[in-house]
């Protein structure tokens, strides 16, 4: 039971890791420092605070991929510039935010962190196998592992904590349109004028319930009196059932049988880091011939670690799969510090993504799910087919709608112009159909 619990601990931990550091296969073997982000030359400041290259062009080539899909053959060159003006901005904006919300004081609790987390499980973490049960992601088994203490969910804390003080920030700024002369006043007294008080703090449990009574007069006078309290722009529920678009078992046979194509090359004496500049997908070494750098025990998932740390000098290694794809490894060098056993490598990835044919395979599942169930009904087209559904909280226009759709126009245009009971066609995001 130990060693099973221990397992999971480990997996969750790589889940947590993947989820955030995207296609940087290796959080610490990648060694993005301030030491080497100055070898690569300091590229501006902005506040005071240095922006390098390297972190630049790591931020830009992540949204170069993005916008790369639209554009199947070439990235025109003024969308290349967009995209490279748009990076810098972005950091502008981010480090003058982050300045905003120290001037202010703006804090994220602990409990807020973990609210948030609780009701919007991150997309990664919800395709992780470890919190699957029948192929559907298990909430009840996400929000135990989420209590454990033992796991470390440090790694999402630190991004899901700064992304809530922007959105305090936000709310703070956008929630004051106009400034009265009262407000201002107000603002002058909070921060200048000061008492001294005492106080007594009385458990709410300890008042009798006879002093707390409300009558239904009370509050129908209170309501008539603060009407505009009570008003809601026009909201939405929707009822969704996901298919997810995950690689089949022919797109990772056909992955397989490219890595080892690229294995006979190195077998007939091509040079590793030409095909790993020429194939491999992982954006962060593949420019550098895959090269990364030095790293110890634990630095690297466990079945790259185990064939990294088992090649000779110079040797090349089988094919080795991972969570994040196929992998080539090649070991350079190794050596002893402080103890602990390094070694130097590069690799080739190959990631395992589903194909144009998968992904119209699950969209025909979609739409055949969707037809059967304006016959026979949502819920019981659902129960036929084994299919879970999950329903949203209420949602007003544009806003985001669940951790799963998110800000989705098409999900969007439906909620609010048909009538309850009404099936969509398939809605496509970039992780499923619902």
């Amino acid at each position: 039971m130990m060693k099973a619990m221990r397992k999971m601990t480990k997996s969750i931990m790589w889940i947590v890791i993947a989820a955030f550091v995207g296609t940087i296969v290796f959080a610490w073997g990648m060694q993005f420092t301030g030491k080497q982000s100055k070898e690569y030359g300091l590229l501006g400041v902005i506040n005071g605070t240095e922006i390098h290259l390297t972190n630049f062009q790591r931020s830009y080539q992540e949204n170069l991929k993005k916008v790369s899909q639209e554009y199947p053959d070439q990235v025109p060159e003024d969308v290349v510039k967009r995209v490279r003006d748009n990076t810098w901005e972005n950091f502008v904006f981010e480090i003058l935010m982050a300045e905003e919300i120290e001037k202010r004081g703006i804090k994220v609790s602990n409990r807020e962190v973990y609210e948030y987390l609780k009701r919007y499980p991150p997309e990664e973490i919800m395709q992780a196998d470890i919190f699957q049960t029948e192929g559907q992601f298990d909430y009840n088994k996400y929000v135990k592992a989420l209590a454990d203490p033992r796991i470390p969910w440090g790694q999402l804390e630190a991004i899901v904590r700064p992304q809530l003080m922007m959105a305090k920030l936000q709310e703070l700024i956008g929630g004051v349109v106009r400034v009265s002369g009262e407000e201002v006043r107000k603002y002058w007294t909070d921060q200048n004028q000061k008492v001294k008080v005492g106080y007594t703090l009385v458990s709410a449990d300890a008042i009798p319930p006879d002093m707390l009574t409300v009558t239904s007069d009370d509050m129908r006078e209170f309501y008539d009196k603060n009407t505009d309290l009570f008003k809601q722009e026009e909201r939405a529920k929707l009822e969704y059932l996901r298919f997810g678009i995950k690689p089949s078992s022919g797109d990772e046979e056909k992955v397989k049988a490219e890595v080892l194509e690229i294995k006979e090359l190195l077998d007939e004496g091509e040079d590793f880091e030409g095909l790993a500049e020429e194939y491999s997908q992982d954006e962060g070494s593949a420019a550098n011939g895959g090269d990364l750098g030095w790293f110890g025990r634990g630095d690297m998932v466990e079945p790259f670690e185990k064939a990294a740390y088992s090649l000779e000098k110079n040797g090349i290694s089988d094919p080795v799969k991972t969570q994040f794809g196929w992998h080539l490894i090649k070991l350079y060098d190794r050596k002893e510090e402080e103890g602990e056993e390094k070694i130097k490598a590069s690799h080739i990835l190959l990631k395992v993504t589903p194909s144009q044919e998968t992904i119209e395979s699950i969209k025909s599942e979609a739409e055949y799910i969707a037809e059967k169930a304006r016959k026979d009904g949502f819920t019981q087209i659902a129960q036929e087919e084994s299919l879970g559904v999950t329903q949203t909280s209420l949602f007003q226009k544009g806003a985001f709608i669940s951790e799963l759709i998110g800000a989705n126009d098409q999900a969007q245009e439906f909620a609010f112009n048909n009538k309850v009971g009404e099936v969509s066609d398939p809605v496509e995001t970039n992780r499923a159909f619902y």
